[in-house]
């Protein structure tokens, strides 16, 4: 009990410090609005409490009936010639009429209006002024009017006019980023300064899985000076992961530890708001947090039934795992937490420009028609037996209603998060031979 009540007070004392770092990058918190303006058919209690508001969702929605998104342009399907194909995207942002594409493969941001035709390309692969070696994020810089590409190894930015000029190139010095890999995210707030997600990790033998991964978040001035850095908060709870011992016949990477996550074990899932709050959460409830730069913190809870996890999709999921597992140790045997009866909560949460929130939550399963036990462990990994549906809960982050619900696009991939302003959603999909197609769709919301 005195472990876990350190762990719980080390767990605040760091909410508490990011919160003063982020004030560094944005002053604005929480619309000053009424909470409880009318609200259609909404249903709750919202409760202030020192700087925390929280408020939970009893029943009811502020649209009362569900939204939809109508296709309106997709980009990657080649019906435009070569320009339509996309290698493997990396990053989307947007501005009132361009869409900005960060494809990796190519080493290159490609950009077309609204109506998906290709207007030019800003960089390209190589070493020199203004190309791109290995870039894993972007993003627009509202005040500068900029382009920022972020590079892997170190997390040099450079920037252009979104007319295609190359400016300069920041080089700034993140603290364990040698040792660690990037987030396909990088926040540009409002008032233009960078926050920019990263982890590392360091070995700890006597872990489960011999290291240890550390999400940092690192606030960066228009000067590309670092202001500082802090580790995301932590959560006190059990982790859903498997672990093997890799003992390959090629020695490659023998001796190392292969994780898995259970399956529809909850897990930690956070994003940053365009207004710089941290908005994160562990699934296990129907409860996330934001924290903004001003020292305010809402709550926002939602009563509902969970949603079941069936026995024969458990059953095909445990083969799964055993299926890949024993790739990488013959004889493995499972040695972790046994996979939940019900889904997680949700497993992203993504901040749009309109200051909304979109909960990404998993539906029940259903089988694969004529599917095939796959003959490796690749296959194990990309053809399930079984998949299951999404859909999104929205709600208002100023008042932390509850809006409604939507239908996820089909082959919808939340990574990297998806563009939202206003009607406007662009996202990426994934058809079913893998093509990448980035979409853009219209939001109808219910009369």
């Amino acid at each position: 009990m005195a472990d876990r009540a350190l762990r719980h007070l080390y767990a605040e004392r760091r909410r508490l410090e990011l919160v003063a770092i982020l004030l560094l990058a944005v002053g604005c918190g929480p619309s000053t609005e009424d909470g409880d303006r009318a609200a259609s058919g909404w249903q709750g209690t919202s409760v202030q409490e020192g700087s925390t508001l929280t408020v939970s969702t009893t029943g009811g929605s502020v649209w009362a009936g569900d939204g939809t998104l109508i296709e309106e342009a997709a980009i990657g399907t080649e019906t435009r010639g070569e320009h339509d194909l996309l290698g493997e995207v990396y990053g989307i942002d947007a501005t009132a009429d361009r869409i900005f594409i960060l494809d990796y493969v190519f080493s290159t941001v490609r950009v077309y209006d609204f109506a998906g035709h290709h207007i030019m390309n800003i960089g390209r692969h190589g070493p020199g002024p203004g190309e791109l070696r290995s870039p894993t994020a972007i993003g627009i810089d509202p005040v500068r009017g900029h382009l920022i590409v972020r590079e892997s190894g170190g997390g040099a930015m450079h920037r252009f006019t979104l007319e295609g000029e190359y400016l300069r190139t920041l080089p700034p010095r993140l603290r364990g980023a040698e040792s660690g890999a990037e987030v396909l995210l990088l926040r540009v707030t409002r008032e233009g300064v960078t926050i920019l997600p990263n982890w590392s990790y360091r070995q700890a033998p006597d872990t489960d899985l011999g290291y240890i991964f550390t999400h940092v978040l690192y606030t960066i001035d228009s000067a590309g000076v670092v202001v500082d850095s802090l580790p995301l908060p932590a959560y006190d709870h059990d982790q859903f992961v498997l672990t093997a011992s890799v003992t390959l016949r090629s020695r490659v990477n023998e001796g190392s530890v292969r994780p898995e996550p259970v399956p529809f074990g909850p897990q930690e899932v956070w994003s940053i708001g365009w207004d710089g709050a941290l908005v994160t959460g562990y699934a296990a409830e129907y409860r996330f947090e934001i924290l903004y730069p001003n020292g305010q913190r809402t709550v926002i809870e939602r009563e509902t039934e969970p949603v079941p996890v069936l026995r024969e999709e458990k059953r095909s999921a445990r083969r799964r795992v055993f299926g890949i597992m024993r790739r990488f140790q013959p004889g493995w045997v499972w040695n972790g937490p046994e996979i939940p009866d019900t889904k997680p909560w949700y497993t992203a949460i993504i901040p749009d420009r309109s200051g909304r929130l979109w909960v990404l939550r998993p539906g029940e399963g259903r089988p694969v028609l004529d599917w095939t036990e796959p003959d490796d462990w690749r296959g194990w990994e990309r053809y399930p037996e079984w998949v299951q549906d999404y859909w999104f809960d929205v709600f208002d982050q100023a008042s932390g209603h509850y809006l409604g619900r939507l239908g996820v696009p089909e082959g919808f991939l939340p990574n990297p998060e998806p563009l939202i302003e206003g009607d406007t959603f662009i996202c990426l999909t994934e058809d079913e031979t893998g093509r990448q197609i980035v979409r853009r769709y219209r939001l109808i919301l219910p009369e």
